[in-house]
């Protein structure tokens, strides 16, 4: 059933509301369990961040992790999200957009220690991806220092 996501808005679900300042949106019942880890299970730690910290979030999914983080750091934190799925990277953006995270840069991409292109399969989807190296990471830590 090739292109059955081609428009990826149509698959996303309404808004879980998580607690009384989150909401996020999925595009598959496999989020879930991400979405569980960082909400309810802390397994990533979120709790251990302070004020004005930065994260970087590789494979940032849906952005679960990354709207709880930015909450957590708060405004003078900072959260960096890369995602390479197409339809994660938009609920990626559409969820950080919709909790006020401005906070958040978000690449689309995959993480790799150099600029290139790689073909990736996940959840049953088929795509191409362009690499974010660390170098443009750092860039963009820096662009924000002076912005911010």
């Amino acid at each position: 059933m090739k292109g059955a996501k081609e428009n990826h808005i149509s698959n996303w679900t309404k808004p879980i509301r998580l607690t009384r300042d989150i909401s996020i949106i999925y595009n598959d019942p496999h989020d879930m369990a991400a979405i569980i880890e960082v909400a309810l299970l802390d397994v990533y730690g979120i709790k251990s961040l302070a004020r004005g910290d930065a994260v970087l979030d590789l494979g940032a999914g849906v952005g679960e992790f990354s709207v709880f983080s930015s909450k957590r750091v708060g405004r003078s934190g900072l959260v960096i999200s890369v995602e390479p799925s197409p339809q994660d990277y938009e609920a990626l953006v559409r969820n950080v957009k919709d909790n006020g995270c401005s906070n958040v840069v978000t690449l689309r991409g995959a993480f790799s220690a150099s600029r290139g292109k790689l073909d990736l399969r996940f959840k049953d989807h088929s795509f191409s991806a362009e690499t974010v190296s660390l170098q443009e990471v750092k860039r963009q830590l820096q662009d924000c220092k002076r912005d911010g």
